[in-house]
């Protein structure tokens, strides 16, 4: 329709206004009225006054408005194009600087021995009650014979329930926090659950999701977009805020560390930083369901946007998309797709 571009253009606009106003102005405003409360205090001088920071927070007058206006709008603008260094930072993306690289080689370690032993106690349950039978009798093996005379004093339904619970909780972490080879475990929560996601999405499709998702998301269906843009946007919120909270938390030891218990005060936004970061965890998940959703729905829009032929099965959709893959993702000048004819051509 005539002015559809603009309107597009308008609604672009909106949307990225809502965006930074929710996900960089909210958590650069909260990190600056808690750093003028610090100043106002007087804190950096002597044991804090709280009277005052207080004070002039409620009543800040013209020029504190002003002054906290611009801050935050300040802080928002410079931290806003860091938003995707932010979230690969609690990834566990690094760099390669020795001191870096020891930690993150440290904490590879101890989520690789933390799925490790997930799998051994899901293996230790499934030796007394085996995956889906759970309607047949205790095992003749020595093993089981050792966990009756261990667990003499309890009843066979206690005994199958705690090994049904150990089975069961510790698939449901192993397959949902981290990916599913050990060699791809990322040194934090949030990176594990993100690369899942990054090595699972369209695998089942020989689709490689990093590298279609852009195309992707530009032929997927409005609602479906904004419903992974909503769950993105959430991510990033929780994000900005744990980072936000850490610099609160810095700021405070700065300001308190000379005041005695005063310096407990940093406790608060690390607290909300921990929380939040826990959230984000749970965020990544709901957004790699959304993402593999979209991916299952739209990929023959893929297909169609780009010229490709309609797969008729499975294989043959695995086999043209390892070199779709290829192609988008390498932009290999050797790699040969079939296009679909045009009905112009016919």
């Amino acid at each position: 329709m005539p002015g559809g571009g603009l309107n597009d253009v308008l609604s672009g606009a909106q949307s990225i206004g809502r965006y930074f106003t929710i996900i960089s102005a909210l958590p650069s405003g909260l990190l600056v009225v808690f750093v003028y409360v610090l100043v106002k205090s007087e804190s950096w001088v002597h044991s804090p006054d709280w009277s005052k920071g207080w004070a002039a927070l409620i009543d800040p007058g013209i020029s504190g408005v002003v002054w906290l206006t611009l801050a935050s709008i300040g802080v928002a603008l410079v931290t806003h194009p860091m938003q995707l260094a932010m979230v690969q930072f609690f990834e566990g993306y690094w760099g390669v600087y020795p001191i870096t690289q020891a930690l993150r080689v440290q904490r590879i370690l101890q989520y690789q021995h933390e799925c490790l032993q997930l799998e051994d106690d899901t293996a230790d349950a499934e030796t007394y009650w085996p995956l889906g039978d759970e309607g047949e009798e205790w095992s003749d093996s020595d093993e089981g014979e050792e966990a009756r005379d261990e667990g003499s004093s309890q009843t066979t339904t206690e005994i199958r329930a705690h090994l049904g619970s150990v089975r069961n909780e510790s698939l449901r972490i192993r397959d949902t926090y981290f990916p599913r080879a050990i060699d791809h475990i990322m040194p934090t929560r949030l990176g594990n659950v993100m690369r899942r996601f990054e090595v699972d999405s369209g695998s089942q499709y020989a689709l490689d999701a990093p590298t279609v998702f852009p195309h992707l998301m530009l032929v997927t269906p409005a609602e479906h977009a904004a419903y992974v843009n909503d769950q993105r946007s959430q991510l990033d919120l929780t994000v900005r805020m744990s980072f936000m909270s850490l610099i609160a938390c810095a700021a405070a030891v700065l300001f308190l560390w000379r005041h005695g218990y005063w310096l407990l005060i940093a406790c608060g936004p690390y607290f909300v930083a921990y929380l939040s970061y826990r959230g984000a965890i749970v965020l990544a998940r709901q957004y790699a369901t959304a993402a593999n959703t979209v991916v299952d729905l739209n990929r023959f829009a893929l297909y169609k946007s780009l010229g490709l032929d309609r797969p008729r099965t499975t294989i043959n959709e695995r086999t043209t998309n390892k070199k779709l893959r290829l192609l988008l993702g390498e932009h290999s000048e050797y790699i040969v797709m079939n296009y679909e004819p045009s009905k112009q051509d016919d």
